[in-house]
């Protein structure tokens, strides 16, 4: 017998900076051309990382802006939060101060496994967040830092496997439970 380690992550950031694109491409490797992107949705999935089964639930906070989703959502729920900005959108990174400050306040701990991702990577000619700068902001908050593509699917995995393996850092945060060696998993 194993264990599986149960991981619930909230998906953060500003409209049309690719939230959904990235859960989608996590779920299935996809990119939505036509969405709704209005629609709040939990989705489960199960993966092996590092030899560890975990059994993740993503919500991904739709069009609303994040906050607006925490508020609806109490915060205990959630283990993890990967927050995702626009490489070419300086307001959607500027936004990521109040959505930290939030989840710290109200999680009362600086202690939360947060990932902040840099999104549209295939549009670098545009870009208005120099990766130095969303480095060091990710570094003072106590947060990691991924750069990826949604539509040219690059990195967006390890956007998963990061969150999964910090999380593992907060063993308060883990929720295990048994499983029998049967149960298959995606390896990453």
């Amino acid at each position: 017998m194993n264990q599986t380690i149960t991981v619930k992550i909230a998906v953060l950031g500003l409209p049309g900076v690719g939230k959904s694109n990235l859960v989608n491409q996590i779920l299935s490797r996809g990119f939505f051309h036509n969405y709704d992107p209005f629609i709040e949705d939990t989705f489960q999935y199960s993966c092996c990382v590092d030899n560890e089964l975990h059994l993740v639930y993503i919500s991904d906070s739709g069009a609303e802006d994040g906050l607006s989703f925490l508020c609806q959502n109490p915060l205990e729920e959630f283990n993890c939060f990967i927050l995702v900005f626009s490489i070419v959108d300086l307001d959607s990174f500027l936004y990521l101060k109040k959505a930290i400050n939030y989840i710290y306040y109200q999680k009362n701990t600086e202690e939360v496994p947060i990932l902040i991702v840099g999104n549209k990577i295939d549009l670098i000619d545009q870009r208005k967040v120099l990766f130095e700068n969303a480095l060091e902001f990710s570094n003072s908050n106590n947060c990691l830092y991924w750069e990826i593509s949604t539509k040219n699917q690059e990195n967006c995995n390890e956007c998963l496997i990061q969150i999964l393996r910090e999380n593992r850092k907060f063993p308060t945060n883990c929720y295990c439970e048994i499983y029998e060696k049967e149960n298959k998993c995606e390896i990453f």
